[in-house]
């Protein structure tokens, strides 16, 4: 099962309510900066045990450097490759689940 949140306070919600297994980012939400999830997971020990793909527009330095300092677990560009997508999603699935054995 998948759920969208068009915020951080939606994400933050769900993440409350469900057990994720994997994040895809968005660092540009429609009403704030989608990094600041980053430091929510980054600060919670269940939390941070899930995998976060980063999935953002543009490559931009700044925006970088701050969601790689969160240990995110991929970061892609778009336009991406749909396959290259999947194939990161089943990787870091199949990683998540060594993770949460141990």
């Amino acid at each position: 099962m998948a759920y969208t949140a068009n915020n951080v306070k939606e994400a933050e919600a769900f993440l409350k309510l469900y057990h994720l297994h994997l994040i895809l980012l968005n660092p540009f939400l429609t009403d704030e900066n989608g990094n600041g999830l980053l430091p929510y997971l980054h600060n919670n020990n269940l939390l941070k045990k899930i995998p976060v793909i980063v999935i953002a527009p543009e490559q931009k330095k700044p925006v970088i450097n701050n969601v790689l300092q969160y240990e995110v677990a991929d970061y892609i560009i778009k336009p991406y490759n749909i396959n290259n997508l999947i194939n990161k999603i089943e990787i870091n699935l199949k990683q998540g689940k060594n993770k949460s054995a141990k």
